[in-house]
């Protein structure tokens, strides 16, 4: 389904965002910035940080510093929350403040310049017709699905992986033939995942800042890891 190439892009693109016995996935996207589970990311604010997670999410408004490590082609790197989505467990990383990080920043900074970032999907896709997708797995295997929107009024996909998806998973990116993200695997039971739509489609009030046309980002929660289904 992809290409050597494609897949190559995407394996050099995903991270593992650990801490302990943590270890889930992410991928470099547009603008420098990482894409996974909220999830992923508040587990590792809860064990690292001796303050309860309320207070350190609250601290982060006001700017405290605070270093997620990730593992990637260039090893051990350090990066900050830009964004966290629990209701709908997505989270955006980013570079940290090079003013107080600059070691660590400057590492980031070259990774992303070494990688190519995976673009998103902006295609509206047909009613009733599943389109063949695939996802890269935290043990660096593809399983390949298909995926299916409902209709004109539902912005969610069904999702079909007749291998399932084994946990461990959370945060990979699930990919089109043309090697763009149309989706993030959340979860390997329950699973969340979401869709990129028009702007038109509206979404929260934060969006992903790359060199490409913005998106905004509309989400939803897929029922079944066999057959799941998407929902706004």
């Amino acid at each position: 389904m992809l290409s050597d190439i494609q897949r190559h892009i995407v394996e050099n693109a995903c991270v593992t965002v650990h801490y302990g016995d943590c270890r889930e996935q992410g991928v470099l996207v547009g603008g420098q910035l990482i894409l996974t589970a909220a999830h992923n990311v508040l587990y590792v604010l809860e064990q690292k940080y001796d303050a309860p997670l309320a207070s350190t999410l609250v601290g982060m408004a006001l700017d405290d510093h605070v270093v997620v490590e990730i593992e990637t082609t260039h090893g051990l790197l350090h990066v900050k929350p830009v964004a966290i989505e629990p209701a709908t467990d997505i989270a955006v990383l980013g570079a940290l403040d090079d003013q107080v990080f600059f070691k660590k920043w400057e590492a980031y900074e070259t990774w992303c310049e070494a990688v190519a970032p995976v673009p998103l999907c902006y295609d509206q896709f047909p009613f009733m017709t599943p389109i063949p997708v695939a996802v890269y797995t935290h043990r660096g295997t593809w399983l390949e699905g298909t995926a299916q929107q409902g209709g004109p009024t539902t912005y969610g996909f069904w999702i079909t992986m007749p291998e399932g998806i084994e946990g461990g998973t959370s945060g990979s990116p699930i990919v089109t033939t043309q090697g763009t993200i149309t989706g993030l695997n959340l979860s390997s039971k329950l699973s969340f995942a979401l869709s990129w739509g028009p702007l038109q489609r509206g979404g929260p009030p934060w969006h992903i800042s790359t060199r490409e046309p913005v998106p905004m980002l509309s989400f939803g929660i897929a029922h079944r890891s066999q057959c799941q289904r998407w929902k706004r």
